[in-house]
């Protein structure tokens, strides 16, 4: 659940935490540049010390990986978890009753096909049964 009050939507706690730690890397890297550029050249006799600096851009970059991963998470989840009237689900059948669907039903798709009326396009004569044609003036029933 979000901590915001009077939201049931989730996920973003997990977006603001990402972006955190995105942004908390970016810092970390600025700042290791930075040092880094503010020593002397080795050829100043300054050995520098190369494997904490390579240590903290591998912090960095781990920082802002899982920001990333935490802001994606987010925002599947955000998404996922409802909102303004957007399905996130497959819709149901279109034309059928609900809880039927059609000829693979059983019973209840037969009890279904039967209460449907169907009539002509043409001269407006009530169909009957599972035929292709109107009986009455022989257009081709659209079913």
């Amino acid at each position: 659940m979000s901590s915001y009050p009077g939201s049931e939507r989730e996920g973003k706690g997990a977006i603001i935490a990402g972006v955190a730690a995105i942004a908390a890397g970016v810092v970390v890297q600025a700042l290791n540049v930075y040092s880094f550029a503010t020593q002397a050249p080795p050829q100043f006799g300054s050995t520098g010390d190369f494997g904490t600096t390579a240590l903290v851009s591998g912090v960095a970059w781990l920082l802002i990986v899982s920001g990333m991963v935490l802001t994606i998470v987010g925002i599947v989840r955000y998404a996922q978890s409802g909102g303004h009237g957007v399905s996130v689900s497959a819709p149901g059948l279109v034309g059928h009753p609900a809880g039927t669907a059609g000829r693979h039903a059983g019973a209840a798709g037969a009890s279904a096909s039967v209460s449907t009326q169907a009539f002509c396009s043409s001269c407006g004569a009530r169909l009957l049964g599972e035929g292709r044609y109107c009986s009455a003036c022989g257009t081709p029933a659209a079913r």
